[in-house]
């Protein structure tokens, strides 16, 4: 079964001498071009079909969040490995003192 959902944008202002609409939260402007929608900057370049831009913005957010954990993995290793070192460093002083 597939399932396609539509979304309705009511744009503040009309759409340009282009025909292109303003999507001001995310500062781009949408158009037509054949069959697709066409993502536009402020100079009016167009950067992509929405669909390629949309997936990009999610595989980003996606490699940002593995990179984040990754991070946190690394501090929480380090910290750790430094944790164990001072132990180590604890009994080794222990030992030698003999107590």
């Amino acid at each position: 079964m597939i399932t396609c959902a539509i979304l309705v944008l009511k744009p503040t202002h009309p759409p340009d001498a282009d025909g292109r609409v303003h999507l001001v939260i995310a500062n781009l402007w949408l158009g037509i071009w054949r069959d697709h929608v066409v993502c536009y900057d402020e100079r009016g370049a167009a950067f992509g079909d929405y669909a390629t831009v949309v997936r990009q913005a999610a595989e980003a957010d996606e490699r940002a969040r593995r990179e984040a954990a990754a991070r946190e993995a690394e501090a929480q290793a380090r910290q750790a490995a430094e944790e164990r070192a001072c132990a180590l460093e604890e009994e080794l002083s222990r030992l030698r003192n003999g107590t």
